[in-house]
Order: C-alpha cells, then structure tokens, then sequence
C-alpha cells in the first residue's frame, strides 16, 4: 500500500490522492490547493542539472532569440520599463532581448557555465551565480522578477516566491511560465522527477499565487506550433534518424581551434544547422501535422503556461 505524504507542501493541505507513480517517485494531487507535486519532494541539487544533457546542451549550442514565453512577456500592454530581474538566467537570450526593449537587466542562474556563455556571448554584465535568497541579503529590488520555466524544479516554492516577493518593488509584477498539467501525456516524458517536482494547471497557479499577495492578470496557455512538434519527433527519434550533422561541424571547428570559441557560432555551423532543420522539416511535417490536428480535436493543443501577475501588498 502506498503511503501518503502527510501534508501538501505547497499549501499544507491533508486531503491527498495518488496520481501516477514513476520509480520510486508518486504524484500526489492535493484537494486543498489542486497542485500536484511528487514524493519524495526534494530538489537534486546544482551537479545534477549541470550532468544533465538537457541542461548542459543548451549551454553547448545556446538559443539566440527569446522563446515563446519571453515573447509574451516583451509583449505585454504594461509598458514602462525599468529593472527587470530573470532567476534561471541560463545562457541569457531572455535578457538580451528585454535589454533592447530598454530594461536594466539582471540575471543569476545556478550553473556558472551558462552564466559565462551569457557574458562572452550577449555582452551581459549583470550576471551572476547565485539564488534568490543571496539577492535577498542584499536589500536591492527590481520593477519586475522572471522565473521561467523554474517554479517546477523547487522543493521549497513558498520560500523562492517569498523572496521574490521581498526582491520587488510595491507593484511590481512577475513573469514565469511551468509544464502544463494538462498538456499531452508524450509532452510529459521530461516533466517527471528529479528533474521536475511539481505539476501546475491554470486553477492551481492562480491559488498558488494569490495565497503569496499576487494578483494574476493573465494566464495563457501555450498553444503546441508545427515546429515544437518537429522537434519532438527530432528528440524521438534521434537515436536512429540523426545524422548528427550540427555536433560533427561543431566538433571539428573546436578541434581545429583547441577549444570552443565564445560568441557567435560560425558559418558552417549556421549552415548545419540549417541543413538538419530542412531534414526535420522534410522527414517529419506529416506526421506533426498529423499531431497537431489530433491535438485540436483531443483539446490536447496546450504546452505550457505562461502568467503575468501583480504584486498586491
């Protein structure tokens, strides 16, 4: 028989039901706040994250432009800028991007190699290793704090939105996208423990939220495009479809260097690029078209969330 946590951590709720098991990991949905979160509920540490291919790669070959989520935010009708924040800076494409829109930015993330990529490659200064609770310590606020795609990987979420509370100016306002809950079930395959300890529907953040003296303006649930279909059926299949074109181009320009140079990656690895994203295109257009539409008509269509809300005392 399964044992039960005693309490929800996210809102110390005793009104518990299993949801799924995943090794030696169960997901509990709380009825109280309706989060869900897995147990054990406890965050692997910094090394994990930095031995993880899905975190270091992005340090490897980092995203030039802003996602999705960023542009929602670089698009919202609250236009006055000032200092901006982002926790889990990564390699800093968010950063750049909101920089050019005229915000005074800052990041910190926990790996300092992503860190260093966001200095040699985007020129950002304000940059460090480090938490929310350091920046905390140190008495400074911001206009607005982001956090994307963060809030899942938390054992202690109530302390980190503590502190970003502490980190904003009054009415400030906050950014941060999660997994959604309700997205296609093979969209959930990373969204699984160590790497992520909690699971978040629209309902369940706006309590979340609210609970800790924030007003939500909008929560957008993030419709599934063509391309990030593409790229699944790329990471399905890549063990038997991939030519790994971009890392053998990539491989020998370091080789032939002694080391991987900072700043923009080179024309051949541009053209590689390119080259394997005509491939993906080309090999996997029907079958995510096909997806796509299954997903329409499943009301599967979601990826994530994406939330903007205010800060309220």
């Amino acid at each position: 028989m399964i044992q039960a946590p005693e309490h929800c951590p996210l809102c110390n709720g005793q009104t518990l039901s299993h949801r799924e098991a995943f090794h030696t990991y169960d997901l509990w949905r709380c009825a109280g706040c309706q989060g869900m979160f897995w147990w054990p509920f406890q965050n692997p540490g910094a090394e994990w994250y930095q031995n993880d291919s899905r975190y270091h790669g992005r340090n490897q070959d980092p995203l030039l432009d802003p996602v999705d989520t960023h542009q929602l935010f670089l698009q919202e009708k609250e236009q006055e800028r000032g200092t901006l924040l982002d926790v889990g800076c990564g390699t800093g494409n968010f950063l750049a991007a909101a920089q050019k829109t005229g915000y005074r930015v800052s990041g910190i993330d926990f790996d300092p190699d992503a860190v260093r990529v966001a200095r040699e490659i985007f020129h950002l200064e304000d940059v460090h290793v480090g938490d929310v609770d350091q920046l905390s310590m140190a008495h400074k606020t911001y206009n607005k704090v982001t956090f994307f795609e963060v809030l899942e990987h938390l054992d202690q979420p109530n302390a980190f939105l503590k502190s970003v509370k502490g980190l904003l100016s009054p009415g400030g306002c906050i950014a941060l996208s999660v997994p959604d809950a309700e997205a296609w079930h093979p969209f959930q395959l990373h969204d699984k423990p160590p790497r992520h300890l909690t699971r978040w529907t629209k309902e369940a953040l706006r309590l979340f939220l609210q609970r800790h003296g924030f007003q939500v303006v909008r929560i957008v649930q993030k419709p599934v495009t063509l391309q990030q279909l593409i790229t699944k059926f790329h990471f399905w299949t890549q063990s038997y479809l991939s030519f790994n074109l971009v890392s053998r181009v990539r491989q020998t320009q370091v080789s032939s260097q002694g080391s991987r140079p900072a700043g923009i990656p080179s024309r051949s690895v541009v053209w590689a690029k390119r080259l394997a994203k005509m491939k993906d295109w080309m090999l996997f257009f029907f079958p995510a078209v096909a997806v796509w539409m299954y997903l329409q008509l499943a009301h599967k269509h979601s990826s994530g969330l994406y939330v903007f809300a205010k800060r309220v005392d």
